[in-house]
């Protein structure tokens, strides 16, 4: 609890738990005058004191340094890896906080200052995500992902001597979220995340959190209710570009699904209800949605939106999708949705018909 300073905290610890560092989170910011100085990430052991490290960029627009000094964090013994998620950088920090390297692919969306724009009326931000991992493989090489560009259709894999910080080899992967695996030779496998939670028990699967919301059209959606159906749940808003990009192709697939055995919960996160009906007239859309305001994200601990969750019968998730991919992320909604029914049709108790 010491190191949770932020205000959306990552945290990251060595491999025997000795020690824990906390970085802001790149997947939700506060949009607020920043409390804790200039520190960019804190630093607890069993011993001694938080350890304030290395120095956080202070923008033009001061209320975004959440946005400006969030990023993913790594921790290999004494060192701690930091990748900025709207920065072109990966920085190597000794165990006092010393900068030992710092490493750059040359990549044309960095964003050196994250500033509020105003564009069609409406206040936006701009920036464009850079790092969205960075982990230790067990070959002992650094693995840093990232987008390849102004894209968030596919994205780059980059594997870097942890020691000086050269850039060994990359990949560019024709995913936007992939599911990635390193062994100890350095083989990199991609991997279909879909058939890998097939792979779980049902009896294993984590409970979504309790839904229990009014609706636009006047009614109520509970999770009492939705129970014995297979649930697709998506998290949207009328200011997310992504959901704009997304909420047709998911249209098509709720009605391809309809039926008895399934049900799609769209749950808005917009302060007015008038912004999102706007935002569905806009993409041609007729839907009952959810009405749960800007607290939709902690409700539901969605680290971002879209946030879509495909439920069992029994209100436990069977997959998660952060953001949107594009056709291939339909596609392995569709056939995860798909599978979960045909499953819940074999485990169905037989009743007897008069």
């Amino acid at each position: 609890e010491r190191v949770t300073r932020f205000a959306f905290p990552v945290i990251a610890s060595t491999r025997d738990g000795s020690r824990a560092l906390a970085v802001r989170s790149p997947e939700r910011f506060a949009y607020a005058w920043d409390t804790t100085a200039a520190l960019l990430f804190r630093v607890s052991d069993d011993s001694a004191a938080d350890l304030s490290i290395g120095r956080a960029p202070l923008p033009e627009h001061v209320m975004l340094q959440d946005l400006a000094s969030a990023g993913r964090l790594a921790v290999a013994g004494d060192r701690a890896f930091f990748a900025p998620f709207i920065r072109d950088e990966v920085v190597a920090f000794g165990a006092n906080g010393d900068t030992l390297w710092v490493a750059s692919r040359g990549l044309p969306q960095s964003t050196r200052e994250p500033r509020f724009e105003v564009n069609g009326g409406k206040v936006v931000i701009d920036f464009h995500p850079v790092n969205l991992g960075v982990a230790l493989g067990p070959d002992g090489l650094l693995y840093v992902l990232s987008t390849p560009g102004f894209t968030t259709l596919k994205s780059r894999l980059d594997a870097f001597d942890p020691v000086t910080g050269a850039l060994l080899r990359s990949v560019e992967l024709e995913t936007a979220l992939p599911t990635v695996a390193v062994d100890a030779t350095g083989r990199v496998y991609l991997l279909d995340d879909a058939r890998l939670l097939t792979g779980i028990a049902p009896g294993e699967r984590q409970e979504f959190p309790p839904i229990a919301l009014g609706t636009s059209t006047g009614d109520s959606v509970t999770s009492r209710a939705l129970r014995g159906r297979v649930v697709l749940v998506n998290l949207w808003a009328s200011w997310c570009k992504p959901c704009r990009e997304e909420m047709p192709s998911l249209d098509s697939l709720r009605r391809e699904l309809k039926g008895d055995a399934f049900a799609f919960v769209g749950i808005n996160a917009d302060a007015s209800p008038a912004d999102a009906r706007a935002f569905l007239r806009d993409v041609a859309i007729e839907m009952p949605f959810a009405l749960a305001g800007p607290g939709a994200t902690r409700m539901f601990h969605a680290p971002g939106l879209p946030h879509t969750v495909l439920l069992d019968r029994d209100g436990r998730i069977v997959q998660a999708w952060v953001g949107y991919g594009g056709p291939q992320q339909i596609g392995a909604i569709r056939a995860a949705a798909r599978l979960e029914l045909q499953r819940a049709a074999a485990t169905a108790p037989l009743h007897n018909h008069h």
